[in-house]
């Protein structure tokens, strides 16, 4: 677990102990119950993408696309990507580039992205085409309507 993510966990272990009553030893009983506090839910997922926080964006990433990214992928093709990672989108410079896309992904070309790809490597163009862009749509699109409809190939792969 990276420094950057035992941060994040150890910034929400108050907001977790405090929804479970706090330690049993300061619990009274007799008290009347205290409401909690009011957090957002992690990740913002009701928030669009395109306003939420980098904080925001990394907790929504880490709890929504991840798991289901990793699993299409690992469905699809479960040798090449058992050790599916942030990396294997983001780049192994993720942090230094802030997570920004397009990243390290081969290029396609500006016009025609899908034909090509379609031309290189058919069976692969297809499940990017037909699984994961639709779920990218969908995950980031989420309450963006815009940036759902934006959402193709050149959002994760750079242009030649």
């Amino acid at each position: 677990m990276s420094p950057r993510v035992q941060r994040r966990c150890l910034t929400l272990l108050p907001f977790f102990i405090a929804a479970c009553g706090g330690p049993a030893s300061r619990h009274d009983a007799n008290a009347p119950p205290q409401p909690l506090l009011h957090t957002p839910d992690p990740g913002a997922p009701d928030v669009p993408w395109s306003k939420k926080t980098h904080d925001q964006r990394v907790e929504y990433m880490g709890l929504y696309v991840f798991p289901k990214m990793r699993g299409l992928f690992r469905t699809w093709s479960p040798n090449a990507y058992k050790t599916f990672r942030c990396q294997t989108c983001h780049g192994v410079d993720m942090e230094a580039v802030r997570f920004k896309m397009p990243n390290h992904l081969y290029a396609l070309p500006a016009t025609g992205a899908e034909q090509a790809a379609l031309a290189y490597d058919e069976k692969t163009a297809r499940f990017m085409i037909d699984t994961v862009v639709p779920t990218m749509r969908e995950l980031l699109g989420r309450n963006d309507p815009e940036l759902a409809k934006a959402v193709g190939c050149h959002t994760c792969h750079r242009k030649e």
